[in-house]
């Protein structure tokens, strides 16, 4: 009997866990995809990037569409001498499988 009752509140921890941890997920992936939270996020990676290499990184807005397109607007790279090596006003990257996969 006490082992049914140990298995019956095992069962509903790891039930309890799963929902919680599907809930983060539609969470985190329903934040990913407000513009504002994209931008910043890329900021702060761009930050760690320029300190690391030297180089300054600017984006001036991103957007992940339902994580197969990026857009990218204002991308700028700086070197070490103030000299912009790379500047793009707008990209948009599609990177669906799809896409990848059609022959068109």
């Amino acid at each position: 009997m006490r082992l049914q009752v140990i298995k019956n509140g095992l069962v509903k921890g790891i039930l309890w866990l799963s929902l919680l941890m599907i809930f983060i997920f539609i969470a985190a992936t329903s934040l990913l995809r407000i513009p504002a939270i994209q931008t910043e996020l890329i900021q702060r990676i761009t930050g760690s990037l320029s300190e690391k290499t030297g180089f300054e990184f600017e984006i001036g807005y991103i957007n992940l569409n339902w994580f197969d397109i990026l857009k990218i607007n204002d991308l700028k790279v700086t070197d070490t001498h103030d000299s912009t090596m790379i500047f793009i006003r707008e990209a948009k990257i599609d990177f669906s499988i799809s896409s990848i996969l059609d022959k068109d």
